[in-house]
C-alpha cells in the first residue's frame, strides 16, 4: 500500500497519545507527546472522527528493534491536508516567532504567524529585505531574510556550536510545557493568534526540556530525536572534561541509570540551559544549583547525584573529527 503523508497547515499544533483535546493550561499532561509545527510532514496511519493517527516522521523515537520511526500520536484533522509530494524545504524559522507577510513592506498585513523551527520553501526575489515564500493553501508570502536561517549545515563546528547556544537563549523566559515544542505565543495575543483556524481551540506553547534541544538544533539544520532518551541514544558519550558549548547533560530517573529523563543543553563551564519543570521557566543554571555539587565535585562520586546519573554527550562529537 502506498504510503499517504499529511503537512501541518496551523502554526503549531498538539499530537497526543488518545484523540482527546488537550488542556488550555500550563500543566503536566500524560496525553500529551509533542508538538507539530507548520509545514512539518505526518506519514498517515489510520483516523477517527475528527482525528489522524500519525507519525511525526520528522520527530524520531528509538523503536525496540534498535531502528527509528516517527513519533506517533493524534492530531486534529483540521490541523493538517494531504499533500502529494514533500516540499523541498530550504529554510527554518530562526526567530522565537515571526509572521509571514502579504507584500515586501513594513506595512503590510500579516498574513500567517509562525514559531521557531518552522521549515519554508523561500525564494529570493531580489528584495533587500524579503524572501517570498509560498504556504500550503499556495498563497505567496513574504517573510523577514533576518527571521530565517537559509543555511545548510555549517561545517564550521565552533560556529555551529555557538549557533546552537545563541537560538537556545532565544528560550530563556519562556514557560515549560509538557511536551511542549514551540516558542510562546501568549493567549490572547492578537498580533500573532494562536487559534486554529474555524475551531476556537487555543494551543497553549512552551517548551520541555528535550523540546528546547531539539529545537536549538533543528533551527540549524540538524535533526535530533524528540525525547531525551532518545537524544541520549543518539548522542556519543564523552567525558565531561571533553564537553563543549551545545554539547548535552542527560539525567536519569532515581535509581534508574539507563532510563533518561531529562535533558540540558551545556553552555561551558559549570553552565547549561535548561527548561526543568512544570510551573517553570527556561533559564541558564550551574550544576552546583541545580545538584548541590560542582563539577568536579561530582567527579568524586561518579557522577551520581541522589541516585540519578549524570552523563555527558556530543551529537556533534562527529563532526569535530571531519
Amino acid at each position: 500500500m502506498k504510503k499517504r503523508f499529511l503537512i501541518v497547515t496551523v502554526p503549531v499544533t498538539n499530537l497526543r497519545e488518545r484523540p482527546m483535546e488537550a488542556s488550555f493550561e500550563y500543566i503536566h499532561d500524560d496525553l500529551q507527546k509533542t508538538q507539530l509545527l507548520y509545514n512539518e510532514i505526518l506519514l498517515h496511519r489510520d483516523e477517527s472522527e475528527g482525528w489522524y493517527c500519525v507519525e511525526a516522521v520528522e520527530q524520531k523515537k528509538a523503536v525496540s528493534q534498535g531502528g527509528w520511526q516517527g513519533y506517533p500520536g493524534w492530531i486534529k484533522k483540521e490541523s493538517a491536508v494531504f499533500i502529494d509530494e514533500r516540499p523541498p524545504f530550504n529554510a527554518v524559522v530562526q526567530h522565537t516567532r515571526t509572521t509571514i507577510m502579504k507584500a515586501p513592506e513594513g506595512k503590510a498585513a500579516s498574513l500567517f504567524p509562525l514559531s521557531i523551527g518552522t521549515r519554508l520553501v523561500i525564494e529570493d526575489r531580489g528584495d533587500e529585505d524579503y524572501y517570498k515564500t509560498i504556504l500550503a493553501d499556495e498563497t505567496k508570502g513574504w517573510i523577514k531574510k533576518g527571521a530565517v536561517n537559509s543555511l545548510k549545515a555549517m561545517d564550521d563546528v565552533s560556529r555551529l556550536r555557538q549557533n546552537i547556544i545563541e537560538i537556545g537563549k532565544s528560550f530563556l523566559g519562556m514557560p515549560y510545557l509538557w511536551g511542549g515544542r514551540s516558542a510562546y505565543i501568549p493567549i490572547g495575543d492578537r498580533g500573532i493568534p494562536n487559534t486554529e483556524p474555524g475551531t476556537g481551540f487555543t494551543t497553549v506553547t512552551g517548551v520541555d526540556c528535550s523540546g528546547l534541544t531539539n529545537l536549538a538544533y533543528r533551527v540549524n539544520h540538524m535533526d535530533i530525536p524528540r525525547d531525551a532518551h532518545d537524544q541520549w541514544i543518539m548522542a556519543a558519550e564523552i567525558l565531561p572534561e571533553k564537553c563543549e558549548p551545545a554539547d548535552l547533560v542527560f539525567v536519569s530517573a532515581e535509581g534508574e541509570r539507563d532510563k533518561i529523563t531529562h535533558v540540558m543543553l551545556y553552555m561551558g563551564s559549570e553552565e547549561f540551559i535548561e527548561a526543568s519543570e512544570t510551573g517553570s521557566i527556561v533559564a541558564i543554571n550551574t550544576f552546583e544549583k541545580k545538584f548541590g555539587f560542582t563539577l568536579h565535585d561530582m567527579a568524586k562520586q561518579g557522577f551520581v547525584v541522589n541516585k540519578r546519573r549524570i552523563y555527558f554527550g556530543s551529537i556533534l562529537s562527529t563532526l569535530d573529527k571531519k
